[in-house]
């Protein structure tokens, strides 16, 4: 799990990044500490979590909040009535945390959602339907693989499941699929590669 800490104060990084080590040593904690940090971070990889202080060098948070999308956002304050601020939110927010934060309060942020459930926004029967689409797109891809079409075709084989792929958060294989990608496009012969990500994908229709 990616998390981001939008947070100026030296103390209070120091506390959180301590109570991710004792708790959440799996999880991987990026810190920024002023709005260009912050910019900078969020251009380079998404998160699953962002936890932002309600105030950075005096500036509103929410000034820089309000751009992002479909990100899940809580704020963190040390002011006692915060929380009666809700309506003055621009912002949507999944919660809020008062400092000093605590292992306990954090816990109910640090489910990670799944792509899929994110789009289907716990629709559980969207998620059904959702993975059927998935499924039968597969299957036919996995029937239209010819291996005697060009690599130009091969390419863009590659490049279609890799859309799957991503949506199934299957990122080793992601990877693979880029690389293979590319060597297909620049002429590299890559027949055996080809038969393991093939038998790979299929690997991954198995398991929906």
């Amino acid at each position: 799990m990616k998390v981001l800490y939008f947070e100026d104060d030296l103390i209070d990084q120091k506390s959180l990044k301590r109570l991710f080590d004792r708790n959440y040593p799996d999880a991987e904690l990026h810190i920024a500490s002023n709005e260009e940090e912050f910019n900078l971070i969020l251009e380079k990889m998404n998160f699953d979590l962002i936890l932002a202080d309600q105030f950075i060098d005096s500036i509103h948070v929410f000034n820089y909040l309000k751009k992002l999308n479909n990100q899940k956002i809580v704020l963190v304050s040390g002011i006692d009535n915060i929380f009666e601020q809700g309506n003055d939110i621009k912002v949507d927010l999944v919660g809020f945390l008062s400092k000093p934060i605590n292992a306990k309060d954090l816990e109910k942020y640090m489910v990670r959602r799944s792509t899929i459930e994110s789009l289907a926004d716990g629709d559980e029967d969207f998620i059904i339907e959702l993975k059927e689409s998935i499924k039968s797109e597969i299957q036919s891809e996995i029937t239209l693989y010819n291996e005697e079409d060009s690599n130009e075709a091969k390419a863009n084989w590659i490049h279609k499941t890799k859309s799957k792929i991503a949506l199934l958060e299957v990122h080793e294989l992601h990877n693979k699929a880029t690389e293979l990608e590319q060597n297909l496009r620049n002429d590299v012969n890559c027949d055996d590669e080809l038969k393991n990500y093939l038998n790979a994908y299929q690997e991954v229709l198995k398991q929906l």
